[in-house]
């Protein structure tokens, strides 16, 4: 039996009614035995079934409403099905819950908002990582989401669709990385699951939600970069693409490599660039996964305007949503790995791998998250 199908048993007749006429008039539907007839023709109660009913006459019998159908030739229960399904690739089922997050100050102009939810929390934050609110509300959505989050819908207070993208979503361990585009005026961020029938959301789209700014921000085809170096030594820095052992979106990544031997003097590079121009500031998110780097000689970095504003020398790591902030305007930016000159064997290796740009906008507050029933 579907579980949002409901028996209209054990309440007493007015709680019946009531239920019938505030949350029928609120959904619109009633479905006779989940078979798609909607019918309501009165309800009285009744001592002992009409040995002569009309054709889908409803009463109250024995605690449960029955109905009388023609098409069998007997009474039968009715159910009342709840719910929400006006949502895109519905699959015939329906929404019964969602994660309610009020917003207490209506934003002024879009904005994209990063959604976390774990095993316990659901937790928001602004698109340059700062936490906005955080509620311990997380275990329905686990207990009832499709394994695969094909289900997951967002919306806002008029029950408007909104463009999400589910950047990370891992069953088995309970957790899930949304990113939504919350439109200026809203007053509400909710986040519905739990249809069984329902099949992945056109409104599940990353171009709708990430800012246009790179070319080829996932390094699959290069457009757009220009690689350079600076190399003392034949084959000391250059650069690998496509670089299938690592990514983590698309089919490849960009490997820039970095590697001298023996004493040389100077600094070398290996670097890929691009010119961006955007309209507002914005904050750029990025992967990488070092392997050699030499700690005091070698160094993961990236620039803007040749300044460096992210770095690392660890190596062998795995290093994911990685973010710096870029002013509106016009910029180079570079991707790259530095060796410093030295007497000894240096390296600086490293993969690059999905950029994404958000707008750096933070104009909402919001409320504790709940759990609401449609």
């Amino acid at each position: 039996m579907l579980k949002y199908i409901k028996p209209l048993m054990g309440l007493s007749w007015e709680q019946i009614k009531q239920k019938l006429e505030s949350e029928g008039a609120k959904n619109k539907q009633y479905d006779i035995d989940g078979d798609g007839l909607v019918e309501n023709i009165g309800f009285k109660s009744v001592a002992e079934l009409p040995a002569t009913p009309k054709d889908y006459e409803i009463v109250l019998y024995r605690d449960a409403v029955r109905f009388y159908d023609p098409n069998k030739e007997k009474w039968a229960s009715l159910w009342y099905l709840f719910g929400y399904d006006r949502f895109d690739s519905h699959g015939g089922g329906v929404w019964t819950k969602y994660i309610n997050i009020p917003i207490t100050t209506s934003p002024s102009e879009y904005a994209q908002y990063i959604v976390v939810i774990d095993s316990n929390n659901v937790t928001v934050y602004s698109a340059d990582g700062m936490q906005k609110v955080q509620g311990a509300v997380a275990s329905d959505f686990w207990a009832n989401v499709k394994s695969d989050g094909s289900d997951i819908r967002v919306f806002d207070q008029a029950k408007g669709q909104l463009y999400f993208w589910i950047d990370f979503f891992d069953y088995s361990n309970k957790k899930a990385v949304i990113w939504v585009k919350l439109e200026a005026g809203s007053s509400e961020l909710n986040i519905a699951y739990g249809n069984p029938r329902a099949t992945e959301s056109a409104y599940n789209n990353k171009a709708q939600v990430v800012e246009d700014v790179f070319t080829d921000p996932g390094f699959e085809t290069l457009d757009g970069w220009t690689y350079y170096e600076q190399d003392e030594s034949a084959d000391g820095a250059y650069y690998e693409h496509p670089y299938t052992d690592w990514y983590t979106e698309g089919t490849a990544s960009v490997y820039l490599c970095c590697a001298f031997s023996g004493a040389y003097t100077g600094t070398y590079y290996a670097r890929l660039k691009q010119s961006i121009s955007p309209t507002f500031d914005i904050v750029v998110y990025f992967d990488v996964k070092t392997k050699t780097v030499t700690s005091d000689y070698g160094v993961v970095e990236v620039l803007v305007d040749d300044t460096q504003v992210w770095s690392t020398t660890q190596a062998d790591t795995e290093l994911l949503d990685q973010k710096i902030t870029i002013s509106a305007g016009s910029h180079t930016v570079t991707f790259g790995t530095r060796v410093n000159s030295g007497s000894v064997t240096r390296y600086a290796i490293a993969a690059f791998d999905n950029i994404r740009v958000l707008k750096l906008a933070d104009p909402a507050d919001f409320g504790t998250p709940q759990i609401v029933e449609f």
